[in-house]
């Protein structure tokens, strides 16, 4: 359906901490837009590095707000530069990345045609110390609910955002996996663009973490606490989900199990002679 409305509008969030070597970078990037952006917040998280405070004072051009606050990690900043913005649709930016050009443009014209879309995103070039390039994939709802197949830097309407809460601020980590089950579970579709929209910087010290499967498991609890009538809409996923793990656990025991009792006897003398 094509809408005969005017053009949704769309704010940039960009959360900021002590990150001041590369926010211009993503400011210039979301300046750069070819669709009239409402505005452009940065949140500056509770930064303390002279240099980052420096530059985000540098960052009050051409419309862009700066909104200052205590440190209360990235969900919450997330959430607080949300409130700011006056855009029918929101795009979160991290500090040290950067958008193509058309992102904004392209995004807003798949959700003004299509009112079930809840997510855009698209695809993903990495820059700095790994270079190439990631093609997301989404099948469905039911391959979210234990792995996250989407991005930081996806496009989500405001009103859905004020209608499930906005970002998780007590996660630990994995907020933006919530946040998106928060838009499923509203019963919206994705839809992710063929063009590279989000350069993503690859650099020592950044926030991303890799998920062992400690916080992977952690991450999966959260989401499930976070949204329990969606993973109980979806037994079926988390049956079978349940039962693969169990199937590894025991094959683990089959394997290891004598090994882990020989130890069980051994180390014990080990540590008595060694004494």
């Amino acid at each position: 359906m094509t809408s005969s409305a005017s053009p949704g509008r769309v704010s940039v969030v960009i959360p900021c901490y002590n990150d001041g070597a590369f926010v211009h970078e993503a400011v210039d990037s979301a300046l750069a837009q070819t669709h009239a952006l409402a505005d452009i917040i940065v949140v500056d998280d509770g930064s303390t590095d002279p240099a980052t405070l420096i530059a985000l004072k540098s960052v009050e051009r051409d419309g862009v707000v700066v909104h200052r606050q205590e440190n209360l990690g990235l969900p919450a900043a997330r959430n607080a530069g949300i409130r700011q913005a006056s855009g029918d649709y929101i795009l979160p930016l991290d500090s040290d990345d950067r958008i193509g050009p058309h992102y904004a443009e392209m995004a807003a014209g798949v959700l003004d045609g299509d009112p079930d879309v809840g997510i855009v995103g698209g695809q993903i070039e990495f820059f700095g110390m790994r270079e190439g390039r990631v093609n997301p994939t989404y099948n469905g709802i039911e391959g979210m609910l234990f792995e996250n197949c989407l991005y930081t830097c996806s496009v989500t309407r405001r009103a859905d955002w004020a209608t499930v809460g906005g970002y998780p601020e007590g996660a630990r980590f994995a907020e933006d996996w919530i946040y998106w089950l928060r838009i499923l579970g509203l019963g919206r579709s994705v839809h992710l663009l063929e063009e590279v929209v989000w350069f993503y910087r690859q650099r020592p010290g950044q926030m991303t973490r890799s998920m062992d499967s400690r916080t992977a498991s952690t991450a999966v609890i959260q989401a499930m606490r976070d949204q329990p009538d969606l993973y109980a809409a979806h037994m079926d996923v988390v049956t079978d989900y349940l039962e693969s793990k169990t199937m590894v656990l025991d094959s683990f025991r089959r394997r290891y199990g004598r090994a882990n009792d020989l130890l069980a006897r051994v180390l014990p003398l080990v540590r008595s002679v060694s004494r």
